[in-house]
């Protein structure tokens, strides 16, 4: 999925992932300087994501414009 792009793509994203299961892939790669001796490794998780309200959505989003610092942008857009 990535990250999201906007607001309306996080949006989507939050929609599409509500109430779904889904895997989620965590790797790892280290390889040391000199020896090229490689160590790879990968993990699934199986991940149940909880059915959303309308109001936790709205939650996330704000939360997660306050901590990219466009909190400004997304309230102006929001009264348009």
């Amino acid at each position: 999925m990535g990250k999201p792009v906007d607001a309306d793509d996080a949006k989507g994203m939050l929609n599409d992932l509500s109430g779904s299961l889904h895997q989620v892939y965590t790797g790892v790669a280290i390889i040391e300087a000199g020896t090229n001796n490689k160590i790879v490794d990968f993990e699934c998780t199986d991940v149940k994501f909880k059915v959303l309200t309308k109001r936790k959505k709205l939650t996330i989003m704000y939360n997660q414009a306050k901590r990219l610092g466009k909190l400004d942008l997304m309230q102006s857009k929001a009264k348009v």
